[in-house]
């Protein structure tokens, strides 16, 4: 007789280590300083399942030879990359998204509600985005797209008493300027110590005019030091700001080229390093 317990041996690191709930799009994603994420960070509301498509070619150099009658891994060869692509479902219809559905196009200059369609890509048009989802026992898994773009043109599904909804592709590129950055890198990282640092308030986003002298503030116990960051709309990483190294990040005279900007505070309690939520600036013409 068969003891099925005997074959019931996976462990708690087992269970820890799966992943569990739903995944959403984050756009500009460090997963070497992951925090949850805050406004700004998610690249497009999604409902339903996220796909992944990451395969390679492959040859069996075996296989039209006279005489050989199995595949043998010492005949195996890649012989270059699929397309890498993810799936999904979104929601959103602001103008932004659809420009980014259909992959060329741009919001018209004079009338903002207007998106205008083209037939030849922009290096804008490239975005680098990433997938991420929780693991059970802490920390998340992380899928993180290089210059990721629209392919599937824009497929918009709508009913009565129904959400309307675009099913949408995007295929990640290497560069010719980078050959060795894969498509599509992966990381899962586990939350195994925790830090003494207790965030009693995040840094808020503010709305300022050209001129004004914003501030952003964190609240925390525990952390003995303080180093502000911004990443800008162009850039793909945070970056140090020189000088600010106090709970409250203090800037004066922005200006509209400062539109977009994101911040958030990386603090340490000596041990451990935590990141606030990034907080979203917004500049205004004056004018």
């Amino acid at each position: 007789m068969i003891n099925l317990t005997d074959y019931d041996i996976l462990t708690k690191d087992d269970f820890l280590s799966m992943a569990y709930g739903g995944a959403i799009l984050v756009k500009d994603f460090d997963p070497t300083t992951f925090t949850p994420p805050a406004e700004g960070d998610v690249y497009m509301c999604t409902s339903g399942d996220i796909s992944i498509n990451d395969n390679v070619t492959r040859l069996d150099l075996g296989e039209d030879v006279n005489g050989l009658y199995f595949q043998y891994k010492e005949l195996q060869v890649i012989t270059g990359k699929e397309a890498s692509t993810v799936t999904c479902t979104a929601l959103n219809f602001d103008a932004d998204s659809l420009r980014r559905a259909l992959g060329a196009a741009d919001i018209d200059t004079v009338d903002d509600s207007k998106i205008n369609t083209r037939l030849y890509y922009k290096p804008s048009d490239f975005e680098n985005i990433a997938l991420v989802f929780p693991k059970v026992g802490g920390g998340y898994v992380a899928l993180v797209m290089s210059n990721a773009l629209s392919t599937g043109g824009l497929q918009i599904s709508t009913s009565k008493s129904a959400k309307a909804t675009m099913s949408l592709t995007f295929t990640a590129f290497r560069s010719i300027e980078a050959k060795t950055v894969p498509e599509i890198q992966y990381y899962s990282y586990d939350v195994t110590t925790e830090s003494s640092i207790v965030i009693t308030k995040q840094p808020e986003s503010v709305t300022v005019e050209a001129g004004d002298d914003p501030t952003f503030t964190v609240t925390a116990t525990g952390a003995t030091s303080y180093q502000w960051q911004v990443m800008t709309p162009t850039d793909s990483v945070f970056a140090d700001i020189s000088g600010k190294t106090t709970y409250t990040l203090a800037l004066s005279d922005v200006t509209t080229d400062d539109n977009g900007n994101r911040y958030r505070c990386k603090m340490s309690d000596g041990t451990n390093t935590v990141f606030t939520k990034t907080a979203l600036l917004t500049v205004t013409d004056d004018a």
